[in-house]
């Protein structure tokens, strides 16, 4: 687990959303025409985009490169990404009056800027120190 945090801001949450942060990941972490390595594992809730017919077809296409463990319903306990979102809200929305969505956007933006500085800190926060 390296800490680094690969994400797709949308205006919808939708299959073509998730499938574009597909494609980000397997840029990032297994780019090229074939991949030998081993697969960038990704945990999933049983949110409808990422089980539809699209996203469905873009993981077979990746089969090679992304393995999906599914979590089981109504658990957002064993999300370890939960545990990010919720410091994010904490350190970026709350008590925080925006103008504007953009300027909410780019306060998300800012905080996702930092990472790669303090990427003991995104490990530490769900829950994998080293």
């Amino acid at each position: 687990m390296t800490g680094q945090v690969i994400r797709h801001l949308g205006e919808h949450k939708d299959s073509l959303g998730f499938i574009a942060l597909l494609e980000q990941i397997v840029a990032t972490c297994c780019p090229g025409q074939s991949w030998d390595g081993p697969p960038v594992v990704l945990v999933a809730d049983n949110y409808i985009i990422h089980r539809s017919q699209k996203t469905t077809q873009t993981l077979a296409a990746y089969a090679d490169r992304l393995c999906v463990v599914a979590l089981p319903t109504y658990s957002p306990h064993l999300n370890l990404i939960e545990r990010l979102w919720k410091h994010l809200r904490r350190t970026v929305t709350h008590n925080h009056l925006f103008k504007s969505i953009t300027e909410l956007l780019e306060a998300v933006e800012q905080f996702f800027r930092d990472p790669d500085c303090h990427l003991a800190d995104v490990r530490s926060i769900i829950g994998n120190p080293e």
